[in-house]
């Protein structure tokens, strides 16, 4: 029997199943029990109750079973409980570590962070600015200037300071806060800029407080130039360096510097010296002065017999025009002072001052064509030619006529012959002295046609055997030995026809030539060889006494 069974035998030796089927059959009706085994009946019984006793036995099994599993489900419900609440526990402490790293790290820099080289892992940005950016600014600009010179704007003269631009707190915002434990062990460098700004209208104030700009040393530069030494001619005075700055240029270059945080900053590489255009060596400036000198050095004196006119450096330095480039002559000028000198010289034709072989100074009327006629297109374009060149010396003018006699009396200072109608008489004067006086006969003053013409006249031929006139053009003609023709069909010649006592009287009011100066042969044989073609014959009537130019009452005293 199995031991949880309990089945138990009495001490009688039966067991408990025994006694039951024994108790049974002596119940039974006795008509019923012969008709059955009692052993059989009893086996069946004790069979049944065996039966009952094992479905007892089960049930009984089941049920405790049963109760264990309901214990042990019991057991587990609240393993299972103990597990969740110790889960949650656990859980509850892990989110809140999480989130409280996770909160950490939105205001602190991740493990493994570097910024500018420098390990920032669980600092704040303004910790890390501080570590970055804390630092005393010590930067300063130093200026180098001309010859050495430097100065130095620092830090506090222009209120130089970091300026803040996020770019800390953006790599913060950038960083996965949310995710931290992902990035124990990432290692994250990064790079922010050190942004420092000035105040700019300090460093304004500061740059015009410069010495090179201010200061009491500054000498402004100068171009190399021309000046007029003692004698008038040019020179090339050297340039001066200087020392003045463009400021506006020196603003630029200092505020260029400070915008890039530069060290240094040299005005002379950068430009801001202002610096003669114009050097020693400068072709140009040595053309210039060439050309000046070469226009200066003109000395020529224009010769008028005694008289004379200069042109030098002060008479073109007025028409010399210096345009920075080239150095210009204007030559119009030259027109008018040769024309100018026309006026003054010219005698050509005039009246003139002429004193007499008796000492009268008279007057000469207009007329004629003797005396000092200038060409003045050939005496211009020589002038020019003078000028342009930078000649030097005595220069003649060029003549259209010249005189004859020279440039005293009247331009009658050399051989002339005189001739005066009221008085009907002449003289021959050779190299300015008389050599003879002569009667003569003149023009009929009774006949307008045929009056002998006032004037200063050159000689315009020397002829022998000469005929004047015909008959068919003049209704006369007549043979002369000497011809000397000095106006037209005037002229001084021999008069075979008139008797040698009409010379010298009244014949000409009535019965003189027809125009001509009349001389007695052998004063004309005298006078022919001593007049030569351009020899002047001066006529006058009265004596009228001269209001003469200043150049011809010098010519004639």
């Amino acid at each position: 029997m199995n031991n949880d069974e309990s089945v138990k035998k009495t001490n009688s030796g039966l067991s408990d199943e025994e006694r039951l089927a024994r108790d049974v059959a002596s119940t039974l009706d006795e008509d019923i029990a012969p008709a059955y085994d009692r052993d059989a009946l009893a086996a069946a019984v004790i069979a049944s109750q065996e039966r009952a006793a094992y479905e007892t036995e089960q049930a009984v099994f089941k049920e405790a079973k049963r109760a264990k599993n309901r214990k042990k489900a019991k057991r587990t419900v609240r393993n299972i409980f103990v597990t969740i609440i110790l889960l949650g526990l656990v859980f509850g402490a892990v989110y809140a570590g999480y989130r409280y790293m996770a909160n950490y790290y939105d205001a602190h820099f991740l493990s493994g962070t570097t910024i500018n080289g420098a390990d920032v892992s669980g600092m704040t940005a303004p910790e890390v600015k501080k570590l970055l950016f804390g630092v005393p600014d010590d930067y300063q600009l130093t200026i180098y200037e001309l010859n050495g010179d430097t100065e130095v704007l620092t830090s506090d003269m222009i209120g130089r300071a970091y300026v803040d631009n996020d770019e800390v707190e953006q790599i913060m915002a950038n960083q996965d806060s949310k995710r931290w434990f992902l990035h124990l062990q990432d290692v994250k460098e990064y790079t922010v800029t050190f942004v420092m700004a000035y105040d700019r209208e300090a460093a304004q104030r500061c740059i015009t407080n410069l010495h090179c700009i201010s200061g009491s040393s500054v000498v402004t530069p100068q171009d190399a130039h021309l000046e007029t030494d003692a004698s008038g001619m040019y020179y090339i005075v050297p340039e001066v360096e200087g020392n003045t700055v463009n400021s506006s240029k020196v603003e630029k270059a200092v505020m260029d510097a400070l915008d890039k945080a530069a060290s240094s900053v040299d005005l002379v590489a950068a430009g801001c010296y202002e610096k003669p255009r114009i050097h020693a060596n400068d072709e140009n400036l040595i053309k210039r002065m060439n050309a000046w000198n070469e226009y200066l050095k003109v000395n020529v004196t224009y010769r008028f017999g005694p008289y004379s006119e200069v042109i030098n450096a002060d008479t073109i330095r007025p028409y010399i025009q210096d345009t920075g480039t080239d150095v210009i002559l204007a030559t119009d000028w030259i027109k008018s002072m040769v024309y100018g000198w026309g006026q003054k010289y010219d005698t050509f034709g005039l009246e003139r001052a002429f004193r007499t072989h008796d000492g009268q100074l008279i007057q000469i009327p207009a007329g004629g064509d003797y005396g000092w006629c200038l060409d003045k297109e050939a005496t211009i374009a020589d002038v020019t030619e003078v000028v342009k060149n930078g000649l030097t010396g005595d220069r003649d003018p060029i003549w259209l006529f010249e005189a004859y006699g020279g440039w005293t009396n009247g331009d009658l200072g050399g051989t002339y012959f005189e001739v005066s109608i009221n008085e009907q008489r002449a003289w021959l004067f050779e190299d300015g002295v008389q050599k003879m006086e002569i009667k003569v006969i003149t023009g009929t003053e009774s006949m307008e046609d045929r009056k002998s013409t006032p004037g200063c006249f050159a000689i315009d031929g020397k002829i022998t055997d000469w005929t004047l006139g015909t008959y068919a053009t003049h209704g006369y003609q007549a043979h002369v030995d000497f011809w000397l023709p000095f106006n037209g069909d005037q002229g001084i010649h021999d008069a075979y026809w008139y008797d040698k006592s009409a010379f010298g009287t009244d014949r000409y009011k009535y019965g003189g030539s027809h125009g001509c100066v009349s001389l007695y042969r052998d004063d004309m044989e005298k006078v022919y060889p001593v007049l030569e073609i351009g020899m002047p014959v001066v006529v006058y009537r009265e004596k009228i006494p001269a209001q003469p130019t200043t150049i011809q009452a010098a010519s004639a005293s």
